[in-house]
């Protein structure tokens, strides 16, 4: 067996295969970028090397830095995770040239079947229907709408658009190439007729030396919101057997046609009127983010068959042990089901936007597998995907899965940055997602419903008010002073002797609450907010908060977890429960939306890079135009205009890396 493997990826998917590497005594180095080297994860690997910041990535694409690091470390393997550097055929050429074992296919096919256009030809030679489509993109023009526009190169949902109304055609084309250009170094584009209602079902398919495949199983992954997953499971729901077989056998023709060696996902669109009514869509050739579904319900670790397989292919012998293996749990059927939720960094209830920044507290379910490369204190970087983690569950039905799903979402807390926990409970309590009817187009349709903030609790401002109480009198008492020279920003004392009035914003919800501790109970708090009083009682360890809050009609009883952070401009109090997350900031007069629509600063709404600035100075526009467009986390957005007007600045230009409410126009209104 290999003794030692280069990890060529970072994050998740880094710790992911760690874990595998260890589990079979296989020693591993870690490359890092420079961004990355203060993760828990790379600071306690003992053979972590940091990258060259030679590219955007901070080195992560760098294939001649990588394998020179493998090189001389002493690697005989090199695994790339999944992502777009594990795509990249001239890794594979790389790492043969150097005498170093790849951990997956083949060159030849990876190029093959890498390359989109290329693969629905090989798709047709195996006899597998296809969507219909074309590269030209006067063609392209004139197919019937719906139009998918996708980079022929690359995937994870990057460059992918859909074309509604002819008049938006030429506009999204030209945002698919610079996305496609920005994220794989290939602005080709594919056009193809998209379903209006069409479930993503993909095939877990496993290449062995002598010529074999298996496919090892299906996924559902419909749940996507702009191409990208949010929601998978394994298997497939509501999808009858013989089409089920069906799609099998079309996934191990299609990579049987190029001689594919190793781990791959073939991936389709299938009618939700008609299953039968199913058509090629792509290969990945790697491992997927979702595979953990599949090794849920295989009892397969993925990783180790990767492995295995490029050691039986490097050292020339056949991988008969991993073949009777896989035909095994092939022919056995799925154990139980399997779902796998994606918690991002980003704001549902303000259109998605990217969140980065320090992580205060990472606390997940002890009831689920958890795959992440963050921990507390770990710093989320707008540079990189803005998936955090990857929580995963299993039932003996879909049920009961998805009930488990709900309870660890429930269970889990992330706070400092905001991420779609809650949006995630939200998708797996609806009606639609539980029947197993949702199409890819569910998210998109539903999204305003699904990601609405919710009004605050009740009890919320009453126990926020209490906590930073507690929190200053603790500090007082071990610094030996008066209660009241803890607090800053948020307090002020009141006419009332023992009473501080504390003020903060939470959701651009300005509370505003009367404290004074209880005499009988230093951990119990006498709160009067609106028109109500509280009794606040709080016993506090570590992250978290036991506390039960009180008025004249209501009580709550629970565990919070609580973190706090002071900036130039706020004092941050962070409390989560139930799979939701607050920020209550006091001492700010300014919060992300306010002014929105009054100012003419234009501020960028998240940490980014400027890709396109669409206007002019002295140019009029009208409210909503869109003005510039930042790239953040691998993901385009749009900055509009907040009111007609007129451009009397821009203060951006292209190449710009921007600071979060950094000022990027002043639009004048008219």
């Amino acid at each position: 067996m290999f003794s030692r493997v280069l990890i060529a990826n970072r994050g998740e998917i880094a710790c992911r295969i760690m874990r595998t590497l260890d589990a079979m005594g296989i020693e591993s180095v870690l490359v890092h970028s420079a961004r990355d080297r203060a993760m828990a994860y790379v600071r306690e690997h003992p053979r972590a090397v940091q990258l060259p910041d030679s590219d955007r990535t901070g080195g992560y694409l760098d294939v001649a830095a990588i394998v020179s690091i493998a090189v001389t470390q002493g690697c005989d393997a090199l695994h790339p995770g999944y992502g777009f550097l594990s795509e990249n055929p001239e890794l594979v050429r790389a790492c043969e040239a150097a005498g170093i074992a790849f951990i997956g296919p083949r060159a030849e096919s990876m190029a093959a079947l890498g390359d989109k256009a290329q693969a629905r030809a090989i798709a047709v030679r195996a006899g597998v229907p296809v969507v219909p489509g074309t590269e030209d993109l006067d063609a392209g023009r004139a197919l019937p709408l719906p139009i998918l526009i996708k980079p022929v190169a690359g995937g994870g949902g990057k460059g992918m658009h859909v074309v509604n109304e002819i008049a938006e055609f030429d506009e999204l084309a030209a945002r698919a190439r610079r996305e496609a250009s920005a994220s794989f170094g290939d602005d080709r584009l594919l056009f193809e007729k998209y379903l209006p209602r069409a479930r993503h079902i993909e095939v877990q398919v496993v290449g062995l030396p002598g010529g074999e495949v298996i496919a090892l199983g299906d996924r559902e992954c419909s749940l996507q919101r702009r191409h990208q997953k949010v929601i998978e499971e394994a298997p497939a729901p509501n999808l009858p057997d013989a089409i089920r077989t069906a799609i099998h056998a079309a996934a191990e023709s299609v990579v049987r046609e190029v001689g594919y060696i190793n781990a791959g996902t073939v991936e389709f669109v299938v009618s939700c009127d008609d299953p039968a009514e199913f058509y090629f869509l792509e290969v990945n050739t790697r491992l997927q983010v979702e595979h953990p579904v599949t090794e849920a319900v295989t009892g397969i670790d993925l990783v180790r068959v990767q492995i295995d397989v490029a050691h039986a292919q490097a050292h020339q012998h056949s991988a008969k042990e991993v073949a009777e293996l896989l035909r095994e749990r092939r022919d056995a059927g799925a154990c139980g089901h399997a779902c796998e939720a994606r918690v991002y960094s980003e704001n549902p209830a303000v259109g998605f936007l990217p969140s980065a920044g320090p992580v205060l507290l990472a606390q997940w379910s002890t009831n689920a597998r958890v795959d992440t490369g963050y921990r507390t204190g770990d710093v989320v970087s707008a540079g990189y995907d803005p998936m955090i983690a990857k929580v995963i569950t299993t039932g003996h039905d879909r049920t009961s899965a998805l009930a488990s799903m709900d309870a660890a979402l429930a269970e889990s807390a992330v706070l400092g940055i905001s991420t779609n926990i809650a949006f995630l409970r939200a998708l797996v309590q609806d009606t639609q997602v539980q029947s197993g009817l949702a199409d890819t187009r569910f998210i998109d349709r539903e999204a305003a419903r699904l990601a609405v903030a919710e009004p605050l609790p009740w009890w919320l401002p009453a126990l926020a008010a209490a906590t930073w109480a507690q929190f200053g009198a603790d500090k007082a008492a071990r610094e030996h002073r008066a209660p009241v020279s803890a607090w800053s920003l948020g307090w002020r004392v009141t006419g009332d002797s023992g009473v501080s009035r504390w003020q903060a914003t939470c959701d651009a919800e300005l509370m505003t609450c009367d404290v004074s501790r209880d005499s009988s109970n230093p951990h119990q708090w006498r709160v009067h907010h609106g028109h109500h009083n509280f009794v606040v009682a709080l016993s506090h360890a570590d992250t978290a908060l036991t506390c039960t809050v009180r008025n004249e009609h209501d009580a709550f009883e629970g565990t919070v977890s609580v973190s706090t952070r002071r900036t130039a401009t706020a004092d941050e109090l962070w409390l989560a429960h139930d799979g939701r997350a607050w920020a209550m900031l006091s001492g700010t007069t300014v919060t992300g939306t306010e002014h929105a629509h009054s100012s003419p600063h234009v501020r960028s709404p998240m940490p980014g890079t400027v890709t396109a600035v669409l206007v002019e100075a002295g140019e009029s526009v009208s409210g909503g135009q869109p003005l510039v467009v930042l790239e953040a986390m691998k993901m385009e957005h749009q900055v509009v205009a907040p009111h007609a007007g007129v451009v009397a600045e821009l203060a951006c230009a292209v190449g710009a890396h921007v600071r979060l409410r950094e000022v990027l126009a002043i639009v004048e209104p008219t």
